[in-house]
């Protein structure tokens, strides 16, 4: 009769902690491989997370998600336990939503992941498992540039504006990337507001482009050139010699 008692027990104990095993993948859409982001700029971000089974997850499963870049977590993870069961080929999370990502690095080949995990927990019946954690991340290559020099309410229209020579002596070159064909004009003003070299228009292809400036006739000191497209401008610092 012990020995009976014993095995039931045991029994007993393997039912109470048996474990279920799912597959957590993560697939991400958005954003499209080797897209430009830039530092404080909002971009699209969609991804899902599927369980492929062979077990369902439970309520009082406990879930945490979150973004990753070249491997370290950005912002703070986010964790909630589930109310319902997620069957096998159902959805856990369909994310589709705007990222601003500060940074101050250039990197073309910056890892962007989401990334999703179960946690293994044991309370009663609610043992779960992901053996398989080779898709817990879906992940993007991005070129990010860290140049905050960049135009657009909204809408990027143009990045890594830039003045060269500067400082300044007979002339610079305003550089800039246009993301669209677009029509820039640009100008150049002293420390008092005054305009003192009038406005370039030009009409200018999507990628690098570029308006002269002659300044050999300005005295030494501060200005600002301007860069305008349809709505919007900025003002940024130019030193002539």
């Amino acid at each position: 009769m012990k020995k009976i008692l014993t095995i039931l027990l045991v029994l007993i104990s393997i039912s109470t902690f048996a474990q279920r095993n799912c597959d957590m993948e993560v697939v991400m859409t958005k954003p499209t491989a080797n897209q430009k982001v830039a530092a404080g700029f909002a971009f699209d971000v969609a991804y899902t997370v599927k369980n492929l089974g062979p077990d369902k997850l439970m309520p009082g499963d406990t879930i945490f998600w979150g973004f990753t870049l070249n491997g370290s977590v950005l912002g703070n993870v986010t964790g909630a336990v589930l109310n319902t069961q997620v069957a096998k080929d159902s959805f856990v999370i369909k994310f589709n939503n705007k990222l601003n990502i500060n940074f101050s690095f250039e990197n073309p080949n910056s890892n962007f992941c989401a990334f999703f995990i179960v946690q293994n927990r044991i309370e009663g019946n609610k043992q779960i498992n992901d053996p398989i954690v080779t898709n817990n991340s879906g992940c993007k290559v991005l070129n990010m540039t860290a140049d905050m020099k960049t135009l657009g309410n909204g809408l990027t229209v143009a990045t890594k504006i830039n003045a060269s020579p500067n400082p300044a002596n007979n002339f610079t070159n305003i550089t800039y990337e246009l993301i669209n064909p677009e029509t820039v004009t640009v100008s150049l003003y002293d420390m008092n507001g005054r305009l003192v070299i009038a406005p370039i228009i030009d009409k200018q292809g999507a990628g690098e482009n570029s308006i002269q400036l002659n300044t050999s006739e300005l005295v030494s000191g501060l200005y600002f050139y301007e860069v305008k497209i349809g709505n919007d401008s900025k003002r940024y610092k130019l030193i002539v010699d």
